[in-house]
C-alpha cells in the first residue's frame, strides 16, 4: 500500500487526534491518536529519520541534513490543501484508536505499524522525508493542543517559572 496524503485534526472535546491517510489504490485510513501515542510516535520518527540519514552520512552531517529537510519541508508543505480521502475503506468509516505504533527502517522505505486497541495491526511504508512531513503535521497539531510533547517545547511548569522569574530578577 503507497501513501498519497496525510490528513489529521485535533478534537479538543476528546483531546486526541483524529488521524487519516489515503493511499494511490484509493483507499482510506482513519485513526485517533492518544497525546501518549502522538509522543511516542513523534520520537520514534526522529530516531528513524536519523537512523536513515546516519546510514548515509556521519554524525554531525546526519543531523544538519536532518534539520535542513525538515526547514525545507516547513516551507514547503501546505496544510490548507484539500484532502482527497478515498472511494474506499477497508476499516470502515469510522476511525479507530490506535494503542501501538512500531516503524522499522528499511532500505529506503520506512515500515509502520499501527495496532489498534481490537489487536489488529495495520502497516504501511513511506519514503523518510514524508516521515518528516507527518512529524511536522502532528506537531502542528499537539502545539495547538497544548499537549507540550515536543522536546524543544518546555512545559507549562517551565513556562510560567520562566515568566515569573525573569522580569524580577533584572536590576536597572
Amino acid at each position: 500500500m503507497s501513501v498519497k496524503q496525510f490528513s489529521a485534526v485535533y478534537c479538543p472535546i476528546e483531546d486526541r487526534i483524529a488521524f487519516s491517510f489515503n493511499t494511490t489504490e484509493g483507499e482510506l485510513y482513519s485513526f485517533i491518536l492518544t497525546r501518549a501515542l502522538s509522543k511516542s510516535l513523534l520520537e520514534q520518527i526522529e530516531l528513524t529519520v536519523e537512523q536513515s540519514f546516519a546510514s548515509q552520512h556521519n554524525e554531525r552531517s546526519s543531523k544538519l541534513l536532518q534539520e535542513f529537510q525538515k526547514d525545507g519541508l516547513k516551507k514547503q508543505i501546505n496544510f490548507e490543501e484539500s484532502f482527497d480521502g478515498g472511494a474506499t475503506s477497508p476499516l470502515g468509516a469510522d476511525p479507530l484508536l490506535v494503542s501501538h505504533v512500531q516503524l522499522d527502517l528499511k532500505p529506503e522505505l520506512v515500515s509502520i505499524s499501527l495496532t489498534l486497541v481490537s489487536n489488529q495491526v495495520v502497516g504501511f511504508s513511506v519514503l523518510p522525508v514524508q516521515l518528516q512531513a507527518l512529524t511536522l503535521l502532528i506537531e502542528k497539531l499537539a502545539r495547538q493542543a497544548q499537549w507540550q510533547i515536543m522536546a524543544d517545547e518546555p512545559s507549562a511548569a517551565e513556562a510560567v517559572t520562566v515568566a515569573l522569574v525573569s522580569p524580577s530578577s533584572q536590576l536597572h
